[in-house]
């Protein structure tokens, strides 16, 4: 009897902590959220410095979700592809906040104002379950946090 009791605690103990292990594997968190935005913040920068081609970096605050895009067409006709997406807004509970909804950057790498560009830095509030961070990139493409 007192086997069965201490198997009954053991998984009952198990099972209370199983949701907030699969909460947390399962869906974005607010670092990961950061992390992404980061990543594809430096390959936006990246690809237009290695291309010396303008890269757009999309942000999508209402549905939660970003991507860079790049003119891939070889004589630089204004075809724009879409190179790297992140996407949280089917994913989970993750709200996000912009200041801007498109950072561009020059061949040099360095913030532009061509065609729909938007000058200035961008801010960005990455918000779940009680928990948020911000991160701020100037216009000369330095990260701020």
């Amino acid at each position: 009897m007192v086997e069965l009791v201490l198997v009954i605690l053991l998984v009952a103990g198990l099972l209370s902590i199983v949701p907030s292990v699969i909460r947390r594997l399962g869906g974005p968190s607010v670092r990961s959220a950061v992390s992404d935005f980061l990543t594809a913040h430096r390959f936006a920068r990246a690809t237009a410095t290695r291309d010396g081609r303008v890269s757009e970096l999309h942000v999508d605050a209402e549905n939660a979700r970003f991507w860079v895009e790049v003119d891939t067409s070889e004589a630089w006709a204004g075809v724009m592809d879409t190179v790297r997406m992140v996407q949280y807004g089917e994913a989970g509970p993750l709200v996000m906040a912009s200041n801007r909804s498109l950072v561009c950057f020059d061949g040099r790498g360095l913030a532009t104002t061509v065609g729909d560009c938007e000058a200035g830095d961008v801010t960005i509030t990455f918000a779940m379950a009680g928990r948020a961070d911000t991160v701020t990139a100037s216009a000369l493409g330095k990260i701020l946090r």
